[in-house]
C-alpha cells in the first residue's frame, strides 16, 4: 500500500481536476472505462505521480 500525505489544498485540486475530466467526458459515445481512465489520469496528474506498467 501507497500512503501520501497531502494538503487539504492539494486533496480540493485532485477532486477538482478529477471532477473536471468527469463533465469533460460525458458522452454516450465515450465508454465508462475510457471515462474512469482520464479521471484516474487527471488525479495522478494532479499529485504528479507516474506509474509505469511493466509487462512481466
Amino acid at each position: 500500500m501507497l500512503t501520501l500525505n497531502v494538503s487539504k489544498e492539494t486533496w480540493q485540486k485532485v477532486q477538482k481536476a478529477a471532477l473536471s475530466e468527469m463533465l469533460a467526458t460525458h458522452h454516450p459515445k465515450i465508454a465508462p472505462m475510457v471515462r474512469a481512465r482520464h479521471v484516474v489520469n487527471a488525479i495522478l496528474l494532479e499529485l504528479k505521480i507516474e506509474i509505469k506498467v511493466s509487462d512481466g
